[in-house]
C-alpha cells in the first residue's frame, strides 16, 4: 500500500526570515557550472591518495618496530648477565 505524500511545511517566524535571508544571499551569489573530472585524472588522484596512504602507514609501522626494537634493547640492558651461569 502506498504512503500518503506529507503535506509541505509551512515555515513561519524566525524561521521563514531565515529562509528568505538564504534564498535571497543564493539569488546574489550565483554557482557557476563546474567542470567534472576526467576519468584519467579522477583515477590519478586515488592512486596519489592511497600512495600516501601506504606511505604514512609504513611510517607508522616503522615507528612502531624501531620503538619495539628500543624497549626489548632496554629489556636486554637491565638483566644483569654476570649472575647468569652457563
Amino acid at each position: 500500500m502506498a504512503l500518503p505524500i506529507a503535506p509541505t511545511p509551512i515555515l513561519s517566524g524566525k524561521y521563514a526570515e531565515e529562509f528568505n535571508r538564504k534564498i535571497e544571499y543564493g539569488l546574489k551569489n550565483p554557482v557557476y557550472p563546474v567542470p567534472t573530472p576526467k576519468l584519467d585524472h579522477a583515477k590519478r588522484l586515488v592512486k596519489e591518495y592511497a600512495d600516501k596512504i601506504k606511505e604514512m602507514q609504513k611510517s607508522i609501522d616503522d615507528k612502531c618496530f624501531l620503538d619495539d626494537i628500543s624497549e626489548i634493547a632496554e629489556d636486554f640492558k637491565a638483566v644483569d648477565y654476570q649472575d647468569m651461569t652457563l
